[in-house]
Protein backbone atom coordinates (compact mmCIF):
# COMPACT_ATOMS: atom_id res chain seq x y z
CA UNK A 1 0.00 0.00 0.00
CA UNK A 2 1.32 3.46 -0.92
CA UNK A 3 1.19 6.22 1.64
CA UNK A 4 0.79 9.85 0.76
CA UNK A 5 3.70 12.04 1.84
CA UNK A 6 3.11 14.25 4.86
CA UNK A 7 3.01 17.97 4.15
CA UNK A 8 5.39 20.66 5.40
CA UNK A 9 4.63 24.29 4.61
CA UNK A 10 6.83 27.34 4.37
CA UNK A 11 5.88 30.99 4.44
CA UNK A 12 7.43 33.07 1.65
CA UNK A 13 8.35 36.59 2.81
CA UNK A 14 11.11 36.67 5.42
CA UNK A 15 11.10 32.89 5.50
CA UNK A 16 12.30 31.65 2.11
CA UNK A 17 12.85 35.15 0.75
CA UNK A 18 14.38 37.88 2.93
CA UNK A 19 12.57 40.95 1.67
CA UNK A 20 14.80 43.30 3.68
CA UNK A 21 17.86 42.41 1.63
CA UNK A 22 16.00 40.98 -1.40
CA UNK A 23 17.80 37.66 -1.23
CA UNK A 24 16.97 33.98 -0.58
CA UNK A 25 17.40 32.58 2.93
CA UNK A 26 19.76 29.77 2.00
CA UNK A 27 19.69 27.83 5.29
CA UNK A 28 15.93 27.41 5.04
CA UNK A 29 16.11 26.56 1.36
CA UNK A 30 18.68 23.86 2.14
CA UNK A 31 16.37 22.49 4.85
CA UNK A 32 13.43 22.60 2.44
CA UNK A 33 15.38 20.39 0.02
CA UNK A 34 16.16 17.92 2.80
CA UNK A 35 12.51 17.73 3.84
CA UNK A 36 11.38 17.28 0.22
CA UNK A 37 12.99 13.84 0.12
CA UNK A 38 10.24 12.47 2.38
CA UNK A 39 7.56 15.18 2.49
CA UNK A 40 5.35 17.18 0.17
CA UNK A 41 6.45 20.82 0.35
CA UNK A 42 4.06 23.74 -0.11
CA UNK A 43 4.20 27.50 0.30
CA UNK A 44 1.48 29.17 2.37
CA UNK A 45 1.81 32.93 2.10
CA UNK A 46 -0.29 35.81 3.36
CA UNK A 47 0.35 37.57 0.05
CA UNK A 48 -2.46 38.39 -2.33
CA UNK A 49 -3.12 35.95 -5.16
CA UNK A 50 -2.29 38.79 -7.57
CA UNK A 51 1.35 38.44 -6.46
CA UNK A 52 1.58 34.83 -7.69
CA UNK A 53 3.99 35.68 -10.53
CA UNK A 54 6.74 36.88 -8.17
CA UNK A 55 6.47 33.78 -5.96
CA UNK A 56 6.43 31.41 -8.96
CA UNK A 57 9.47 33.15 -10.47
CA UNK A 58 11.39 32.72 -7.21
CA UNK A 59 10.51 29.01 -7.12
CA UNK A 60 11.62 28.54 -10.73
CA UNK A 61 14.81 30.60 -10.36
CA UNK A 62 16.02 28.60 -7.36
CA UNK A 63 14.57 25.26 -8.55
CA UNK A 64 12.58 24.68 -5.37
CA UNK A 65 10.63 21.41 -5.04
CA UNK A 66 7.37 23.20 -4.21
CA UNK A 67 4.25 21.23 -5.09
CA UNK A 68 1.59 23.87 -4.35
CA UNK A 69 1.26 27.54 -3.41
CA UNK A 70 -1.58 28.89 -1.26
CA UNK A 71 -2.33 32.62 -0.91
CA UNK A 72 -4.37 33.70 2.13
CA UNK A 73 -4.74 37.35 1.08
CA UNK A 74 -3.53 38.66 4.45
CA UNK A 75 -5.62 36.16 6.47
CA UNK A 76 -4.32 33.81 9.15
CA UNK A 77 -3.10 30.47 7.80
CA UNK A 78 -3.90 28.04 10.62
CA UNK A 79 -7.29 26.74 9.50
CA UNK A 80 -6.12 26.40 5.89
CA UNK A 81 -3.03 24.46 6.97
CA UNK A 82 -5.18 22.17 9.11
CA UNK A 83 -7.56 21.49 6.18
CA UNK A 84 -4.57 20.68 3.96
CA UNK A 85 -3.16 18.24 6.51
CA UNK A 86 0.07 20.16 7.13
CA UNK A 87 2.15 18.69 9.97
CA UNK A 88 4.79 21.45 10.27
CA UNK A 89 4.81 25.13 9.27
CA UNK A 90 7.79 27.51 9.03
CA UNK A 91 7.03 31.23 9.39
CA UNK A 92 8.46 34.49 10.75
CA UNK A 93 5.17 36.06 11.87
CA UNK A 94 4.14 35.44 15.51
CA UNK A 95 0.43 35.70 14.61
CA UNK A 96 0.75 33.12 11.84
CA UNK A 97 2.78 30.83 14.11
CA UNK A 98 0.12 31.06 16.83
CA UNK A 99 -2.65 30.43 14.29
CA UNK A 100 -0.91 27.28 13.08
CA UNK A 101 -0.18 26.10 16.62
CA UNK A 102 -3.80 26.74 17.66
CA UNK A 103 -4.81 24.40 14.83
CA UNK A 104 -2.55 21.59 16.05
CA UNK A 105 0.33 22.19 13.65
CA UNK A 106 3.95 22.19 14.75
CA UNK A 107 5.07 25.80 14.26
CA UNK A 108 8.68 26.75 13.65
CA UNK A 109 9.78 30.36 14.15
CA UNK A 110 12.36 30.77 11.39
CA UNK A 111 13.99 33.71 13.09
CA UNK A 112 15.03 31.42 15.94
CA UNK A 113 15.49 28.38 13.70
CA UNK A 114 18.23 29.97 11.60
CA UNK A 115 19.61 32.13 14.37
CA UNK A 116 18.80 35.47 12.77
CA UNK A 117 17.43 38.57 14.42
CA UNK A 118 14.07 40.14 13.69
CA UNK A 119 14.69 43.38 11.80
CA UNK A 120 12.09 46.09 12.42
CA UNK A 121 10.37 47.10 9.19
CA UNK A 122 11.37 50.73 9.68
CA UNK A 123 15.09 49.92 9.87
CA UNK A 124 17.04 50.59 6.69
CA UNK A 125 19.38 47.75 5.81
Amino acid sequence: MLFEKKIISFDFDNTLYDQFIAFPRWKLIEQLHVFSREHKIIIATARENSERFEVENFIAKYKLPIQDIYFTNQSLKGSLLKCLGVIKHFDDCPYQLKSAKDNGIESIDVLNYVGSKRIPSFQIV
